[in-house]
């Protein structure tokens, strides 16, 4: 109607009339017609800032200021906010837009500051939204609630900053958004800090500024204090008027998992179902974890029928690993695995069959190099062969107890059983990992070469919850060998556990990568980098780590957000190369000189290699 009026006006029109249809265009969310305006009048820089924030595209809000600048038409801090905001998914160009505002002459804006910090943020570079953060104070810009949130929200992964953000907020009485209450109330479960979670979890309610998602995070901070913490909130939401989705349940069952209370998972389950919110994989998954620290496997059996029974089904078998390692807590028979687990396996049936044919039954050290023959040509298969084995034997005293963490064919843990034979035997492996149905292959090949359960015990689980359960006993020799962005938290479970001769070894700290293992090593332990080519694959290489607890152990370094944000990326890589091939070669020239530059700036040694013997006197002065 607007534009109808003006086009049918006899008169010429100014620009502020001009102006005005243009924010009628605007609002109606007809940014094409609004540039075809442009064309037809003189703009000045209120028509230009009207436009840039209307555009969908941000190239576009760009050519439009390159265009100004033809039509030397000064384009005002609006109009580079405006832009700037339109760029929320590029960081680069936001931060260049207002760079150029600053080189211009035009200044700062609140607005155009917060637009630039908000496509920080989406990008996850809290240290840049912060360092803009404290820019903003300098230039007597006081921080406002879209900066203040997004300085909470990207720092979220790293809790000491977002909660160090989250009190200054609150000391300047800004109310935070409903996203970054939410990352506040993560950040501070990542801390282990519940009650500061609880506590801005009430304060967003008492401002209206809290979601399903506020008390989704709630429950995931409380329940690394106990189930009943969060039982107690999940119960409190229906009296809030706040209906719990799928995420709540899980998080609580999680929490119950944990501390295996398996009665509690099952009465969660009926009332999920009575709340209308049928139980996924992940619920049932839980709930049968909690089985297998409770001492319930019947119970654990119970679930599986029933999820089948509501016609859920679990062709991964995650929740069918879960049954299984309630079996072997239960100190059960695992089961055969179940016709409608439809997992791949056909590597692991090439792997066995070509290792039966290649070696002869009782003969371990065949079945090693039919691996390791195999490994060369199929390079899906990662074992710790050649200089990565020297290093691993190397390691291994007369009578070691021996915990891996990472079975999967078997192959350290045959390699570790024959060094101990060596060794003029005594000692033993137990050999852990999460996947039921590789495990019977694993066995099959302990089998074939040998190897008794009094050497090489095979065991399905997770590492945290064997650790828990008090089985695995005392450990002189630790060989993490599954996922490396968990390694710290698992040694963290395990240090009870450990012997006053104990070493440490972590493989694949470089490939794929183990970065939060430096922080949490750093000053704690005795650490021998070894830098080695991956077997078979000369053009990569990776770390293995020898560690040996200190005397007294220092402090964790403190300073991990480089190492964090390093370990997001492992996970997202390794998550890649399930779905197809990756560029390592590439990653790893990223990584290596960041976790290089790491090691050295907090006391690691640099990389290098040992050979065994000299590995083997390492330890052995350590424990002198």
């Amino acid at each position: 109607m607007a534009l109808w009026l003006l086009r049918s006006s006899p008169e010429p029109q100014d620009v502020i009339s001009c102006n005005m249809v243009l924010r009628a265009c605007c609002k109606a969310s007809q940014w094409p017609r609004s540039m075809q305006l442009l064309g037809q009048f003189q703009p000045d820089a209120t028509s230009l800032s009207t436009v840039a924030a209307a555009l969908e595209d941000w190239e576009l809000a760009v050519a439009l200021l390159h265009d100004a600048r033809g039509q030397a038409i000064q384009p005002n801090i609006v109009v580079y906010g405006a832009a700037a905001g339109r760029a929320r998914g590029h960081w680069p160009v936001a931060t260049a837009l207002l760079a150029a505002a600053a080189q211009e002459g035009i200044g700062i804006s609140k607005i155009a500051q917060s637009a630039v910090m908000s496509s920080h943020e989406a990008a996850g570079r809290w240290e840049s939204t912060l360092l803009m953060l404290e820019g903003a104070r300098r230039a007597h810009l006081e921080p406002d609630v879209v900066e203040f949130s997004s300085g909470v929200s990207a720092s979220s992964r790293s809790w000491p900053v977002a909660l160090e953000v989250l009190l200054e907020a609150k000391a300047c009485g800004i109310q935070l958004d409903a996203v970054a209450n939410n990352a506040a109330i993560t950040a501070a479960g990542r801390g282990s800090c519940w009650p500061l979670a609880l506590e801005t979890l009430e304060q967003a309610s008492a401002q209206g500024a809290r979601t399903v998602r506020s008390f989704r995070a709630a429950l995931a901070a409380i329940g690394s204090g106990g189930w009943q913490g969060a039982l107690r909130l999940l119960s409190s939401m229906r009296q809030r008027a706040v209906t719990p989705d799928l995420e709540c349940f899980n998080e609580v069952l999680l929490a119950c998992a944990s501390a295996g209370a398996w009665e509690v998972c099952t009465s969660t389950l009926q009332v999920m179902r009575a709340s209308r919110c049928p139980p996924d994989l992940r619920a049932f998954g839980c709930s049968a974890r909690s089985c297998g620290l409770g001492q319930a496997w019947q119970q654990a059996v119970a679930l599986v029928e029933d999820m089948r029974e509501h016609r859920l089904h679990d062709p991964d078998g995650s929740v069918w690993n879960a049954v299984a390692w309630a079996h072997q807590a239960a100190g059960v028979p695992v089961p055969a695995v179940p016709g409608w687990v439809q997992g791949d396996l056909r590597k692991e049936h090439t792997l066995l069959d070509f290792v039966r044919r290649r070696a002869q039954v009782n003969d371990l050290f065949a079945v090693l190099r039919a691996i390791e023959d195999f490994a060369e040509s199929r390079k899906w298969l990662k074992v710790a062969g050649g200089r990565k084995a020297a290093l691993l034997k190397g390691s291994l005293r007369p009578g070691d107890r021996v915990v891996e963490f990472g079975t999967y064919m078997g192959y350290s843990a045959m390699l570790m059983a024959s060094r101990l034979r060596e060794l003029g035997g005594g000692g033993r492996v137990v050999s852990c990992d999460v996947n039921a149905q590789t495990w019977p292959f694993a066995r099959e090949l302990l089998a074939w070469a040998g190897v008794g359960s009094s050497e090489v015990e095979l065991k399905i689980g997770i590492a945290g919850d064997w650790l828990a359960s008090g089985q695995l006993g005392e450990i002189d020799v630790l060989l993490l060998d599954h996922r490396g962005t968990v390694y710290q938290e698992d040694l963290k479970a395990a240090e009870p556990h450990l012997s006053r001769q104990a070493r440490v070894l972590a493989d694949n700290v470089l490939l794929p990568g183990a970065p939060l293992f430096l922080g949490f090593i750093a000053g704690r332990y005795d650490v021998a980098v070894h830098e080695v080519p991956e077997f078979r694959l000369p053009e990569l290489q990776d770390w293995i780590l020898t560690c040996v607890p200190t005397a007294t152990a220092l402090a964790p370094a403190a300073d991990v957000r480089e190492l964090r944000q390093w370990g997001d990326k492992v996970d997202e890589i390794c998550w890649a190369s399930l779905q197809g091939d990756v560029d390592w070669e590439k990653f790893q020239e990223d990584l290596a000189p960041a976790l290089r530059s790491w090691s050295m700036r907090h006391g690691l040694p640099g990389p290098r290699w040992r050979h065994f013997s000299e590995a083997q006197r390492f330890a052995a002065g350590r424990l002198a």
